[in-house]
């Protein structure tokens, strides 16, 4: 979803909802646009700040990830994606 610029200066006044859905497990869940950045709501929790991943860059980096022969992850609460990013593009887990 490519976000229109103008939505993403409008955010930096007040966050923007850009899509809502629910499910039998998730009944209230969105995508926000706040302060440019991309959020992933539940009706408890905020699962992600799209870019805010330095907490698992650390935790990766005191693990050793690079020096380990890991072939399979379980990510549990996906979020936007990030950690999977990370793990793939920054410690060339494949």
């Amino acid at each position: 979803m490519r976000i229109p610029l103008w939505k993403k200066w409008l955010s930096y006044l007040v966050p923007m909802t850009l899509e809502e859905a629910a499910s039998e497990q998730n009944p209230e869940l969105s995508v926000i646009l706040d302060r440019g950045r991309l959020q992933l709501l539940s009706g408890d929790a905020i699962y992600s700040w799209d870019d805010l991943y330095r907490n698992f860059l650390l935790a990766f980096e005191k693990l050793q990830i690079k020096e380990r022969n890991i072939d399979q992850v379980l990510v549990l609460g996906l979020g936007l994606g990030s950690v999977p990013f990370i793990l793939e593009k920054v410690f060339d887990c494949r």
